[in-house]
């Protein structure tokens, strides 16, 4: 029978995690600060319909929660495949809000038909996409044109050191902070991975059993290249 010789660290099941979309959890700072004024001075949008941009970790989707919990607004199911309208716009009364979170994979005619819904039906629309997102339908390549947006730049210092705070805090994590200043230069500028490399280092430590330092960080960069 043969056996096998551990390596220097073996990783151990990660622990479960949860995200947060509470209003206390979305740090501002110059990355977002825009967007984030577009999107809450709800109702006064002069359109009644936003579109929420960015790249993927930037926050569009917390932030639309956000707004989603301050209107009350119905969260709609888009589907890739087929066009039909979903269950209660059609029936909304004028001022109802929905939110629509994630464009980029929705089928066309059904966001085209949405968003001719929501003009004539006075309805407050948020929609998110990713910050290339481009309609190949020409009816819907224009609506879309034509729709305000509230940008979300790529995270800042300031935040990814926010959220690399926030994760260690949410896994009772005791991090020094030569730690972030390690990680800072070194992360893609996406809150995901700031979430990402805490859950690693996380795994690393338990596996050697030994408290989170500059090398714990350096392995779990190593052993799971972010870049």
């Amino acid at each position: 029978m043969s056996t096998r010789t551990p390596g220097p660290w073996q990783p151990a099941l990660p622990l479960p995690g949860t995200t947060s979309f509470r209003a206390e959890d979305f740090v501002l700072t110059p990355a977002n600060r825009t967007a984030h004024a577009m999107v809450t001075s709800w109702p006064d949008w002069p359109e009644r319909r936003l579109a929420l941009v960015g790249a993927a970790g930037s926050g569009k989707t917390h932030l639309a929660h956000l707004w989603a919990e301050q209107s009350g607004a119905q969260s709609l199911k888009l589907p890739a495949v087929g066009d039909a309208m979903p269950a209660g716009v059609m029936e909304a009364s004028e001022g109802s809000c929905f939110l629509a979170d994630g464009m980029d994979d929705t089928n066309e005619k059904l966001l085209f038909h949405l968003l001719n819904a929501a003009k004539e039906r006075s309805l407050f629309l948020l929609l998110t996409a990713s910050e290339g997102y481009r309609p190949t339908l020409p009816d819907l390549a224009s609506r879309w044109n034509a729709l305000p947006k509230a940008a979300l730049n790529a995270p800042d210092d300031a935040l990814l050191e926010a959220a690399l705070l926030k994760q260690c805090a949410d896994r009772q994590l005791k991090v020094g902070p030569e730690v972030i200043r390690y990680l800072l230069p070194r992360l893609p500028r996406t809150l995901h991975e700031a979430g990402a490399i805490i859950a690693r280092m996380d795994i690393i430590s338990l596996a050697l059993g030994r408290r989170i330092t500059l090398d714990v960080a350096r392995k779990a960069l190593e052993n799971h290249p972010l870049a």
